[in-house]
């Protein structure tokens, strides 16, 4: 049975590696699998090679020709760059912007013998440690540094609740390790962020939970559509704020208006002048003697002044008395 770098050597058809060799039948130090076509271990990996802990056969002294020519290149030629995808002889390969196509490989069915050999940084070669599955099973497969084991169907309804979620503005650093935060609350509700933590809560920690956060996705279109419907509501509620401002400004004038026109000020005023005059009149003098004159009364002669002036009291500005005569 050939491994996942045997497959992936054969299904590209790569060029033979100019320093291997036919030898005796050996499994290879890289990958475990039995080849007869390679070099040297010492010859090959050199000082720059640091994956010996991941060596599957470390007392062979031969690596395969198929993890040479794998492992081989720089960026961006080099297959640890790509995620792959191979069942029987077809193969997929792609980079993480490719998730779609990433999670219809994984969940359907498969028919043939299969490996997924995934990588999100690209960093590091996935492809000689991927396990092999078998047509019919969930299958195992390698996110970078990981063995994942995949759900049946049901266990693939983590990945759609997510990626609703994300869709309704939850964002994956919140998914990931359960902190939700005050706006994911607000746009998805408390009572769904609940019933998702009491579902798959569980699962957090382990690789799978990990690898559904990492492959879900929201849908653009309802993002879109949900980010118009929230900038509407956003201008709707600014003008009713500026309208209820005009209002209460133009209420306020209306009161100021009224005291300029006269209101109040205007009946003091007049209040005012009135109580002035009264005050004015009862300081006032009186209307004054009477005309002057005397007349002769009776056969003795005796004259009667009609003209005798009255004492009037006057009251000064200051409020003394005085008598004018």
């Amino acid at each position: 049975m050939e491994g996942p770098s045997q497959a992936v050597y054969r299904i590209g058809k790569r060029s033979p590696h100019p320093e291997c060799k036919d030898v005796p039948e050996f499994p290879c130090w890289v990958c475990g699998y039995k080849s007869t076509r390679g070099m040297f271990r010492w010859k090959w990996s050199g000082q720059l090679f640091t994956g010996q802990n991941k060596a599957r056969c470390p007392i062979s002294d031969y690596v395969c020709e198929a993890c040479a020519v794998v492992m081989s290149g720089k960026p961006p030629d080099t297959e640890r760059m790509f995620s792959h995808f191979v069942e029987g002889d077809s193969w997929l390969r792609i980079n993480k912007g490719k998730k779609p196509a990433m999670r219809e490989f994984l969940r359907r069915s498969k028919t043939l013998p299969w490996f997924a050999a995934m990588t999100d940084a690209g960093q590091k070669h996935v492809i000689p440690w991927s396990p092999m599955n078998m047509p019919g099973e969930p299958g195992v497969i390698l996110f970078e540094e990981q063995l994942v084991h995949l759900p049946d169907e049901a266990g693939w309804e983590l990945v759609d609740q997510i990626a609703d979620m994300l869709t309704d503005g939850a964002t994956k650093e919140e998914a990931l390790p359960g902190q939700w935060g005050s706006r994911a609350y607000s746009l998805l509700g408390r009572e769904r962020i609940e019933v998702f933590e009491e579902r798959w809560g569980g699962e957090r920690g382990g690789s799978w939970f990990e690898l559904a956060v990492w492959l879900a996705q929201r849908d653009e279109a309802k993002v879109e559509a949900r980010m118009e419907r929230e900038k509407a509501a956003s201008a709707a509620k600014k003008a009713k704020a500026k309208e209820a401002e005009r209002g209460g400004k133009q209420r306020g004038k209306g009161k100021a208006s009224d005291v300029d026109r006269g209101g109040d000020t205007r009946l003091a005023k007049r209040v005012s002048a009135h109580a002035r005059v009264q005050r004015d009149e009862a300081l006032g003098p009186d209307s004054g003697p009477a005309p002057s004159g005397s007349e002769v009364v009776g056969e003795s002669g005796g004259v009667v002044h009609r003209n005798a002036t009255k004492p009037s009291v006057v009251e000064s500005k200051q409020g003394q008395l005085g008598f004018v005569f």
